[in-house]
């Protein structure tokens, strides 16, 4: 029987986002131009989605190109999506 404490997946849980959150905010802290910042940081952000497919590769042993292409693409059009979702929230605000 396995026992899982709830702090240990917290914990986890709390670094893996911190990580996670870090390809896209480091940027800003080197740059003054908001717009060169958002490029660096989306250059990072899917320079590290892409690394982490390759890694997602190496546990299930598939093909490495496919596994990172796959992560940046499910995430550009979950941005895509929420993207859509805001603008149409913001147009009915608008009204």
């Amino acid at each position: 029987e396995e026992v899982r404490s709830p702090l240990v997946a917290g914990g986890a849980s709390l670094s893996l986002f911190f990580i996670g959150a870090l390809p896209s905010t480091i940027p800003f802290a080197f740059v003054t131009d908001p717009v060169l910042g958002l490029v660096a940081a989306g250059v990072a952000t899917g320079v590290f989605l892409m690394l982490v497919g390759a890694v997602k590769c190496w546990a299930t042993r598939g093909n490495m190109l496919m596994a990172a292409m796959e992560n940046l693409l499910i995430t550009v059009f979950g941005g895509g999506v929420a993207f859509a979702i805001g603008i149409g929230f913001q147009n009915l605000i608008d009204r």
